[in-house]
Formats: structure tokens, C-alpha cells, sequence
């Protein structure tokens, strides 16, 4: 009877282990890497901008904390398609003097499409969005991202634009013929001789036999 217990307890041990295992699974497929841009790419200044794909049933974040900027405006070319929301609130456009803004985060989403009145769509749905920040100087960055709607299961679900000053420095080739360097020598130069002091002796010595 005690033995029988104790194989049904090591049944239900073994049970929920297997549900642990197969929740920890689920999380770790469902947990989607985050996507690294820097300000100036975002900007197109440096590369030829930042596309975006939102899937069905997904949202995507587009982050601007770690660059310490305020999103000052933002709006879609054709919003159709995509709709976005904000963790705080966005100047009005053509509003001077706006100092109501606080939001850090966009958060786009893809809805049904609507059909509006003397607007223009893409065979795609793809638009634009153009997002104005504004730094803790009071300097405005304009940002543009190219959205394109999908079907496929997204790759990444949150975008973090990091400051220029995180950006890693680039890696400069070697120059052709070295494989190598010591002390400023490439290998293909030839490395500095280096004698001892009991060598310069030597040869001093020998010198001398042969003068003699």
C-alpha cells in the first residue's frame, strides 16, 4: 500500500514537470528578439531607412527611450491600414508652441482596411510614417519608417532607436600584404634584428682576430 502511494506521487511529480517544461516552451517560442536601430539610420542619414512589417495579430513598439527624446508629432501617410497609438500625448499639427507632449513609445497595430474619401492606397497597403522628436537641447530629429502590412509571422515586435554615442565604431580593414603586427612591424616587413650585448662583444672580438 506505501509503495503503491509513493508511485502515484511519482506519477503526478513526473505529470507536472512535463507542464512546466512544455509552459517554459511555449514562452520561449512566443518571446520575439527586439530590433536595434540608431538614430541616425532611423534617419535615413546613414542608410536608406528602416522598414517595418506589422503582422495580423501582432503589434509593433517603436521605442525612442534610450535616446532621452519627446515625440513631438507623429502621423501615417495613409492610415488605412495601420493604426497607432502613443504611451503620451502628441502635438497637433501645424501647433506652435506645443509643450504638451510626453510620449517615449508609438505602438503600431494593422486593422481592417477603411476606405477614405480622396485617399490613395498602395496595391500593398504600405505607407509611411513620419515621426518629429525633440531632444533634451531642443533640437527636432524627423524620422521616417516605411510600414508594410503582412501576413508572415514577425520576426521581431519591438524597434529601439539607441543615440549615435552607442553606435559600435567600424572596423577598418587591413592593409594588403600584412597579416599581422608587432610593435608596428607587419609580417610581411622585415622584423628589426636585435642582438645582445655578448654578440656585439663577439663580433667585436672577431673583428679584431681578423685586423690582426
Amino acid at each position: 500500500m506505501y509503495a503503491a502511494k509513493i508511485f502515484i506521487m511519482t506519477k503526478i511529480i513526473f505529470l507536472f514537470s512535463l507542464l512546466s517544461l512544455s509552459f517554459l516552451n511555449q514562452g520561449q517560442a512566443l518571446a520575439m528578439p527586439a530590433r536595434i536601430v540608431y538614430s541616425s539610420d532611423a534617419q535615413g542619414i546613414d542608410s536608406q531607412g528602416v522598414t517595418l512589417e506589422i503582422s495580423d495579430g501582432y503589434g509593433l513598439t517603436i521605442d525612442f527611450i534610450p535616446t532621452n527624446e519627446i515625440i513631438k508629432q507623429a502621423w501615417i501617410a495613409d492610415p488605412s491600414h495601420i493604426g497607432f497609438s502613443s504611451n503620451g500625448s502628441l502635438c497637433a499639427q501645424n501647433q506652435e508652441d506645443c509643450q504638451s507632449s510626453g510620449a517615449t513609445i508609438l505602438f503600431l497595430r494593422k486593422i481592417k482596411p477603411i476606405k477614405f474619401p480622396n485617399l490613395t492606397s498602395s496595391r500593398d497597403g504600405s505607407t509611411e510614417l513620419t515621426v518629429i522628436s525633440q531632444d533634451a537641447n531642443g533640437q527636432e530629429k524627423e524620422y521616417q519608417f516605411r510600414i508594410v502590412p503582412t501576413t508572415k509571422q514577425p520576426k521581431f515586435t519591438n524597434l529601439v532607436i539607441k543615440p549615435d554615442s552607442e553606435k559600435p565604431l567600424p572596423i577598418l580593414p587591413r592593409p594588403s600584404g600584412c597579416s599581422w603586427r608587432y610593435r608596428g612591424a607587419s609580417r610581411a616587413s622585415p622584423m628589426p634584428r636585435v642582438f645582445s650585448q655578448k654578440s656585439e662583444v663577439r663580433s667585436q672580438k672577431s673583428e679584431v682576430r681578423i685586423a690582426e
